[in-house]
């Protein structure tokens, strides 16, 4: 099973809750995902960067004409909260130029502890590593 190994489930990932509007447009939206995010933990599932004893949040999407709804925030804490007892740490990395990341990182306790240079599509990309305690 995905995310598991000997047993042991390694992440969650969790959809933000679907549109619920009303309207012609948000209708034809009302089956989308607005957002996700995808925690792992173990050494199997996540990047150099985590370490023994953490997590590492490998992606948080929402879709830009969501934005500051908590589409976000949401599924993020309950990843968070998903997290067994061992982890105490959770890193994630993020391109270097994404502001509005940036701002959701830190507005969620979460701190730029590290920049990283990795090739993404054959292109290097600066990255920063943002870290939080839980």
């Amino acid at each position: 099973m995905e995310g598991e190994t000997a047993g042991r489930r390694q992440g969650v990932f969790v959809a933000a809750d679907r549109t619920a509007e009303t309207g012609t447009e948000a209708a034809a939206e009302a089956d989308a995902v607005t957002g996700f995010v995808d925690v792992r933990w173990g050494e199997e599932t996540t990047k150099p960067f985590v370490g023994r004893g953490e997590a590492g949040v490998k992606a948080v999407y929402v879709r830009p004409d969501r934005w500051g709804r908590g589409i976000g925030t949401a599924p993020l804490e309950r990843g968070l909260d998903a997290l067994p007892d061992r982890v105490d740490t959770v890193r994630l990395e993020a391109l270097a130029e994404n502001d509005v990341g940036a701002g959701f990182y830190e507005a969620r306790g979460f701190e730029r502890t590290d920049a990283i240079e990795r090739d993404i599509a054959g292109e290097p990309r600066a990255l920063d590593v943002w870290t939080k305690r839980v």
